[in-house]
C-alpha cells in the first residue's frame, strides 16, 4: 500500500513539473519573441499629401492606431502576427487592406478618395399663390405679409434689407433705391402687380413711395433673362403684390416716436358674393435737426401719404367650383415731401398707378389675361445752388 502511494506522489510531481515547464516555455517565447515595428505614411493617391486621422488596425482585431496630422503612424506587432493584414479606413477614402509583409520594403500607403452617395432628398416649400403671365424658371424668394405686417416698417426698403441679396442705398433726402449683389441699380426691375415702376430717365424707383401695409407679399425674382417682364429686366425683378383681403374687417393704428416722428393708418377689408376689396390710408411725418443748431427754422422735415384701393370680383362657374371670370382693379397713390430748411433743398414726389385686369378661363383655349394700366410720376426739386 505504501509503495502505491509513493508511486502516485512521484507521478503527480512529474506531471506538475512538466506543466510548469510548458507554461514557462510559452511565457519565454512571448517575452523574448521579436516584435515588428511598422513606421509608414498614409498619403492621398492624387495630391500626394499626408492624410490625418486614418484608422490603422490589424484585420479581425481591435489592435491599431491612427495617423497624425502629417499622415504618419507607428504600430508595434509581434512576429507571430507577421502573416496578418492591416486595414486602413477613412470616411473620405476607400478602405485599403495591406499585408504586414508589404512594409518589409515599403513605407508609403496610397488611399484613393471616394465620393459619399447620400439618399435623394426632396425639399418642398409653399409660396403664396401669384400667377405670372408667363412661366418663370428663375429663383423666386417670397416675403409674405405675415413677416412684416405687425413690425411697423416705414417702407418696403426696410423689409428688403433683411434679404441677403438686396442692397439698399438711402440718400440724404430720403430717396431709397435697391440693387442686387453683383449688379447695378438700374438693372433691377421694380414692379407693382406686374406693372413696371422704374423711371424712364434713370431706370430707378424710390422705394419709400410704397407702403408695406397694402401688400400681400414681395417677390424677389433673381437671375438674368427675365423674359416675363420684357427685355428691360436683366439682373433681377422685385414685384410688390397688392393685398386683396386681410384677416380682420378694420385696423387702425397710430404710432409716435423720437425725432418728432409719428404715423397713423386705417385699413378696411371685406369679402361677400365673390367681391373682395381692400382699402388703406396712411399718413406719416418726422423731423430732424442739426446738432450745431437746434433752431426749428433750420430743421429737416419729411412727410409721406399713401392711399390704396384694391377690388376683385369673380363670377360665372367653370368645370370646377372655381369662378370662370375675374375682374380686378388696383389703385395706388403716394406722395412724399422733403424740406431741408438750412440748405434750402426741397424734393416733392407724386406717384399714382392704377390698373384693370380681366382673367378668363376658357375651357378650350386656356386662360386669357388682359391688363390695362395707367401711371403718373411727378417730381419737383429745389436746390440752393439753383437760386
Amino acid at each position: 500500500m505504501r509503495k502505491i502511494e509513493i508511486g502516485r506522489m512521484i507521478f503527480k510531481k512529474h506531471t506538475f513539473c512538466l506543466l510548469m515547464l510548458l507554461i514557462s516555455s510559452f511565457l519565454f517565447d512571448e517575452l523574448f519573441a521579436e516584435n515588428i515595428v511598422i513606421e509608414a505614411t498614409v498619403v492621398d493617391s492624387i495630391y500626394r499629401r499626408g492624410i490625418s486621422d486614418v484608422n490603422v488596425f490589424i484585420q479581425g482585431t481591435s489592435v491599431g492606431t491612427i495617423t497624425d496630422q502629417h499622415g504618419k503612424f507607428t504600430l508595434v506587432i509581434s512576429e507571430q502576427n507577421a502573416n496578418l493584414k492591416l486595414v486602413f479606413s477613412h470616411i473620405a477614402y476607400s478602405v485599403k487592406i495591406v499585408p504586414v509583409s508589404y512594409f518589409d520594403h515599403e513605407n508609403i500607403v496610397l488611399l484613393r478618395e471616394h465620393s459619399i452617395r447620400l439618399r435623394e432628398i426632396e425639399v418642398q416649400t409653399k409660396r403664396p399663390a401669384y400667377e405670372y403671365s408667363q412661366e418663370i424658371t428663375n429663383i423666386i424668394s417670397a416675403i409674405p405679409s405675415e413677416i412684416f405686417d405687425s413690425k411697423g416698417f416705414a417702407d418696403v426698403a426696410d423689409i428688403l434689407i433683411a434679404d441677403q441679396s438686396a442692397v439698399i442705398e438711402e440718400r440724404a433726402n430720403g430717396v431709397k433705391t435697391v440693387s442686387i449683389r453683383g449688379a447695378n441699380q438700374d438693372e433691377v426691375l421694380v414692379l407693382y402687380n406686374g406693372i413696371r415702376l422704374n423711371g424712364s430717365f434713370d431706370n430707378l424707383f424710390d422705394l419709400s413711395l410704397i407702403d408695406p401695409s397694402g401688400l400681400q407679399q414681395i417677390d424677389i425674382i433673381k437671375g438674368s433673362n427675365i423674359a416675363t417682364f420684357g427685355s428691360l429686366g436683366s439682373s433681377a425683378a422685385i414685384n410688390f403684390v397688392p393685398k386683396l383681403k386681410q384677416d380682420y374687417l378694420m385696423k387702425f393704428y397710430q404710432r409716435v416716436g423720437t425725432y418728432n416722428s409719428g404715423d397713423w393708418g386705417l385699413n378696411l377689408s371685406n369679402e361677400f358674393h365673390g367681391l373682395k376689396f381692400y382699402a388703406g390710408i396712411k399718413e406719416a411725418a418726422w423731423e430732424q435737426r442739426y446738432i450745431e443748431n437746434q433752431s426749428s427754422n433750420e430743421n429737416i422735415e419729411h412727410q409721406t401719404s399713401n392711399v390704396t384701393l384694391n377690388l376683385s370680383y369673380s363670377f360665372g362657374k367653370g368645370t370646377t367650383n372655381d369662378r370662370k371670370h375675374t375682374v380686378q382693379s388696383f389703385y395706388l397713390q403716394s406722395e412724399r415731401d422733403y424740406n431741408n430748411h438750412r440748405d434750402m433743398e426741397k424734393l416733392g414726389k407724386f406717384h399714382k398707378v392704377q390698373s384693370i385686369k380681366y382673367i378668363n378661363d376658357f375651357e378650350k383655349y386656356g386662360k386669357v389675361n388682359l391688363n390695362i394700366s395707367d401711371q403718373i410720376l411727378k417730381e419737383s426739386r429745389l436746390n440752393s445752388y439753383l437760386l
